[in-house]
C-alpha cells in the first residue's frame, strides 16, 4: 500500500528536469534563512532568560490590562466579592442580638440606649464601634464610654457618668452641670438639689470651675449665700439673703473675697444695713447702704453737727 501511495504522489508532482515520473523527490536538509536566524537568536542567553522568566508575567500583565478596561469583568468581580462578603457577614457566629448598657443612673442608661438606636439582630462586621462610642459620649451626662462586642452576641456599652457639681440657671431653666460646665440633665426645682451651689447667668456654665472655687472660699457665708451670678460673662456677683450683693472684680476675685471675709470677721459689715459691697476697685471698696441705713446715717450726721433732735 505504501508503494502504491508513493507512486500516486509521484504522478501528481511536477517532475524535475532530468528525473523520471516515478523518481522520489528528496527534501533539502538545509534550513531556511528565517529558521536559521530564529535558531541562532534562541541560543542567546538573554533571549532564553526572557522566554523562561519574563514571558508568563508579561502575558499575565497584558491579560490584567485587558481586564482592567473591560466593564463586564469589573461587574462580575464586584458581584463575586459582594457574594463572598455577604456569605461571611451573615454567618451566625458574627450576629449581635442584644444591647447591654452598664454604668450610671437608669435614666442615663435609657438615654444612651436611645442614642445608640440598636436594631437586632445585626452582624458585628456591620457595626461601626467608633461611631457608636462617639454618639454615646455626646449624650448629656456621659463623661466617657467603652463599646465592645462580646463573644455571646452582646453589644456592651459601659459609661461613666459625669458627677454633678452645680446647678445652672439660665433662661428660666435649671440644669445640672459638672466641674467643666458640661450639662448633665435638666432639673425641675431648686429644692431637688439643695446641696449644690447655684450659678446664674449667661456663660456661668463655662466658668463653673471658678464659681466652685469661689463657693468653697465663701464657706463662712453659706448660710446666707443664695447664688453666684455671672455678670457680662467676665465677673461674679454674690447674691446674699437680705438682699445683699457682693460685686467681685474680674481679676483676683478670690483675693477680693478673702479680704471681704476678713473685714466681715472684724467689723461684721454684712450684719449692718448694707445692700451692696463693691470690691471691683481693689484700692477702694465701696459700701452701698439700704434706705433704712442711709436714713440712719443721715440722722447721725445731723446729730454730730448739732442739728438733731437732741441738740
Amino acid at each position: 500500500m505504501r508503494a502504491v501511495r508513493r507512486a500516486l504522489r509521484g504522478l501528481f508532482r511536477a517532475p524535475r528536469e532530468g528525473a523520471g515520473p516515478f523518481e522520489r523527490r528528496r527534501r533539502d536538509p538545509s534550513p531556511s534563512r528565517l529558521r536559521y536566524r530564529l535558531d541562532r537568536l534562541g541560543r542567546r542567553g538573554y533571549v532564553r532568560f526572557a522566554l523562561r522568566r519574563l514571558a508568563w508575567p508579561a502575558v499575565a500583565g497584558l491579560a490584567l490590562l485587558w481586564a482592567w478596561h473591560e466593564p463586564w469583568v469589573w461587574a462580575r468581580g464586584e458581584a463575586a466579592l459582594e457574594a463572598a462578603r455577604s456569605a461571611l457577614v451573615e454567618r451566625p457566629e458574627f450576629l449581635v442580638t442584644r444591647l447591654s448598657v452598664e454604668g450610671g443612673s437608669e435614666g442615663l442608661q435609657a438615654r444612651v440606649a436611645q442614642r445608640v438606636d440598636f436594631d437586632a439582630p445585626v452582624s458585628s462586621l456591620k457595626l461601626d464601634l467608633r461611631a457608636i462610642r462617639e454618639a454615646v459620649q455626646t449624650t448629656p451626662g456621659v463623661a466617657s464610654a467603652r463599646v465592645a462586642v462580646l463573644g455571646t452576641g452582646v453589644l456592651s456599652v459601659r459609661v461613666t457618668q459625669r458627677a454633678p457639681a452645680a446647678l445652672w440657671r439660665w433662661d428660666g431653666q435649671l440644669h445640672l452641670v459638672d466641674r467643666d460646665g458640661v450639662v448633665i440633665a435638666p432639673v425641675a426645682r431648686r429644692t431637688d438639689r439643695p446641696g449644690l451651689p447655684l450659678i446664674v447667668g449667661e456663660g456661668a456654665d463655662r466658668a463653673a470651675a471658678e464659681a466652685l472655687r469661689l463657693w468653697a472660699r465663701a464657706a463662712p457665708l453659706h448660710d446666707r449665700l443664695k447664688a453666684l451670678v455671672r455678670v457680662g460673662e467676665r465677673r461674679w456677683t454674690l447674691a446674699l439673703i437680705g438682699p445683699q450683693q457682693v460685686h467681685l472684680p474680674a481679676e483676683g476675685a478670690e483675693r477680693a473675697l478673702s479680704r471681704l471675709l476678713a473685714l466681715d470677721a472684724a467689723e461684721e459689715i454684712l450684719e449692718r444695713e448694707v445692700s451692696a459691697v463693691d470690691l471691683r476697685d481693689p484700692e477702694r471698696p465701696v459700701l452701698r447702704l439700704t434706705p433704712r441705713g442711709a436714713s440712719e446715717a443721715a440722722r447721725m450726721r445731723l446729730v454730730r453737727n448739732g442739728e438733731g433732735e437732741d441738740a
